[in-house]
Parts: structure tokens; C-alpha cells; sequence
């Protein structure tokens, strides 16, 4: 059995890695867990750098203070804007003792009333 470690107590993002590690891995078995760290980023990071840096965070202040799992994963979601419109993103970052390995959704436009929210702050 495999231990994951996510960076987060967030029941989304820990389904979402269940499920990825489960197709991924088809005949193996997993013990997942969801802890508090630091990402380092605010609560809504903007732009790429910052929703990476958050994701890297997230996975490695995990490996920090929880050793042990096989996997530790960071995900972190982003909004960038760009010609005039706000898109949205994820991070996702995920580590072994040895590696560490890095992907980026697909972004996707907001509506201009939840853009104009970001706006404002």
C-alpha cells in the first residue's frame, strides 16, 4: 500500500488526487491524507509563478513535516489575466523521496461577473 501525502485538507483536492493515483495505478492501493501546510502564495494566487511556487510549497513543506509516504502532492489554483479577461488554472505538484514532477491544467475564461470580483480585490 502507497501513502499519499496532500498538501491540503481541502476534500476536493484530495479526491482528485485519489482518483488520478487510482488511474494511474491501477493495481495498487493507497492510504491518502490531507494535512495543513504553507503554500507561501495568498489564498488566491495570480499568475503563474506565484500558482506554481504555492504548488512546490505545498508538496515539499509536506515532505518536510510529514516523512514517510510514498508521495506528496501540491496543488494550487491560479487566475492570470490576459487581454482584458481573467483565466483560471492549476498547479500540481507531486514528490517521492528521489523526484519531483510538475503539470499545469488547461485554463478556462471566467465569467466577466466573477472577473470583476478579482478585479476589485
Amino acid at each position: 500500500m502507497k501513502k499519499i501525502i496532500v498538501g491540503s485538507k481541502n476534500p476536493v483536492k484530495i479526491k482528485a488526487t485519489l482518483k488520478a493515483f487510482k488511474k494511474v495505478f491501477k493495481n495498487e492501493k493507497f492510504k491518502i491524507e490531507g494535512v495543513d501546510v504553507p503554500s507561501g502564495v495568498p489564498s488566491q494566487p495570480m499568475g503563474n509563478e506565484q500558482t506554481i511556487k504555492g504548488s512546490l510549497n505545498r508538496a515539499n513543506n509536506a515532505y518536510k513535516k510529514y516523512p514517510g509516504a510514498d508521495f506528496y502532492v501540491g496543488l494550487e489554483g491560479g487566475v492570470e489575466e490576459s487581454k482584458g479577461e481573467h483565466l483560471a488554472f492549476a498547479w500540481i505538484s507531486i514528490r517521492s523521496k528521489n523526484k519531483i514532477g510538475k503539470g499545469r491544467t488547461a485554463s478556462f475564461i471566467l465569467p466577466k461577473k466573477v472577473s470583476k470580483l478579482i478585479s476589485k480585490g
